[in-house]
């Protein structure tokens, strides 16, 4: 019996560069969700892609597979493949504070990379320094009507939480239905 091995003749078109990655945001804060696509464009055959995490490979629960798209080019297709990650912007993500990605394309043994960074927002919302002091006074009410401590406390702290002034219209809301059955009343904002 006489076995002959035959090289197989196979080649490939590169893809127009190394894979692109659309929808990175330069910052990200908590609980936000990193949405971003990796595509490798016009290669034959289609490259696989994969994404790492910090050097570390992506689970494939947050990979989001999308159809390889063909497109005729000299009677021979091309193809476009993308591969998705979706990941919460949580704290133990970042590393030091920054999020390191890569997107590796691959096809029969060569590669392209694209890599990309993104930054772990400290932004805090600052409080104002000077709260409003709520003052209620009623007109014609025999109850006189005024904000007990708990209730201004808990009113304070809604300030600092809400923009100004959708909260002062949430007060007035409140004050009107809850603190007076009145609706002729003052309300005095310092």
């Amino acid at each position: 019996m006489i076995s002959v091995r035959v090289p197989t003749a196979c080649s490939i078109d590169a893809p127009d560069g190394p894979p692109r990655i659309k929808g990175l945001s330069p910052f990200y804060h908590v609980a936000d969700v990193i949405n971003i696509n990796c595509s490798s464009i016009r290669s034959r055959p289609a490259a696989t892609l994969h994404w790492t995490v910090n050097r570390n490979r992506v689970m494939e629960d947050a990979v989001i597979v999308y159809p390889t798209v063909s497109e005729d080019h000299e009677d021979m297709p091309l193809y476009t493949a993308t591969l998705g990650l979706r990941l919460p912007a949580q704290r133990s993500l970042f590393v030091h504070d920054f999020l390191h990605v890569k997107c590796t394309a691959n096809i029969q043994g060569y590669e392209w990379i694209s890599e990309g960074t993104a930054q772990l927002s400290n932004d805090t919302y600052a409080q104002p320094h000077h709260l409003p002091t709520l003052t209620l006074k009623g007109r014609g009410s025999s109850s006189g009507s005024s904000l007990n401590r708990h209730t201004a406390r808990s009113l304070s702290s809604l300030l600092g939480k809400i923009n100004e002034v959708c909260l002062q219209m949430l007060l007035l809301v409140l004050i009107i239905t809850k603190f007076t059955g009145n609706p002729q009343f003052s309300l005095c904002i310092t």
